[in-house]
């Protein structure tokens, strides 16, 4: 799944927000309570390193600045997902 340019990747955010919030309201079986979130979590990693390889390559463009907003967005999902799954 390589992605091929920063206007496409963030084109394709909403839906990886989607399948992140689909994974977040699954209620994991009390053995492995968390199993979904870390599913969410690896999606939200992938989405960083892919996201912050392409900005490396991009130059100044409104799609850079939307990469920093969504990057701010990725992280707070990520520490939402940290400290829910009481890693903090």
């Amino acid at each position: 799944d390589e992605v091929d340019s920063l206007a496409s990747f963030l084109k394709d955010l909403p839906g990886l927000f989607a399948k992140y919030d689909k994974l977040w309201e699954v209620e994991d079986p009390e053995e492995n309570p968390y199993k979904s979130k870390y599913e969410a979590r690896e999606i939200l990693e992938k989405a960083v390193k892919d996201l912050e390889g392409l900005m490396s390559d991009a130059g100044e463009s409104d799609d850079k600045e939307r990469g920093r907003e969504m990057l701010a967005r990725l992280s707070l999902f990520l520490g939402k997902n940290y400290y829910f799954c009481e890693e903090v």
